[in-house]
């Protein structure tokens, strides 16, 4: 089942580069509930930030993109997984100078 999900999230990045979001988020969302009860900490982290990332080029609405990114951050600190912040840091930084810039301008 382990191999399972991450065949899901690799699955789910080919169909974001192919262009098929609606697709990617599916394969995302089911790699997500696949691996939550495997306590795969590190994928879930992987794929929590897959999924904000996916969610931030969909223009999805802040709350929701808001839940994804929170919960990649979550998972990446709780987990000591920060070497995915650097490893997927053409996603990851975008999402975190966008959350930055969005809390700076709530206040």
């Amino acid at each position: 089942r382990h191999e399972q999900g991450i065949a899901l999230v690799a699955r789910g990045r080919a169909y974001w580069l192919g262009g098929d979001l609606e697709a990617a988020e599916a394969d995302l969302r089911a790699a997500i509930d696949l691996l939550i009860p495997l306590q795969a900490a590190c994928d879930l982290a992987s794929a929590w930030l897959l999924l904000a990332a996916l969610r931030a080029a969909r223009g999805t609405p802040f709350a929701e993109l808001r839940t994804a990114w929170l919960e990649a951050v979550s998972r990446i600190v709780s987990g000591g997984h920060v070497f995915l912040l650097e490893q997927e840091r053409a996603l990851a930084f975008p999402l975190l100078a966008s959350f930055l810039i969005a809390v700076t301008l709530r206040r």
